[in-house]
């Protein structure tokens, strides 16, 4: 299993860069006034492991920090993780 273990670490980091990144390019398109990046996408990158880098983006570019629905969804995605991280850590 530790044979794997880098790649799974690369490959969390490149989708929580994706995330953060996309988080920069959404503020960006809102202010700009152009079509924005859809949330499902966004939400579907936190489901893919982007939680991190979303939540960071969420913070540093202070985008969707007013939007409820939208920061109930990362969290229940982010509790998910911690349940299941949790639950794969206590099984070993």
């Amino acid at each position: 299993m530790d044979v794997y273990l880098g790649e799974l670490l690369g490959l969390f980091l490149v989708i929580n860069v994706i995330g953060l990144v996309t988080m920069y390019f959404d503020k960006w398109m809102a202010r700009m006034g152009t079509i924005r990046i859809p949330e499902k996408w966004i939400l579907a990158i936190c489901l893919a492991g982007g939680t991190p880098g979303v939540i960071l983006g969420m913070f540093v570019f202070h985008h969707k920090n007013k939007k409820r629905s939208f920061q109930l969804h990362v969290l229940v995605v982010a509790v998910f993780y911690v349940i299941v991280l949790t639950y794969l850590g206590l099984s070993h």
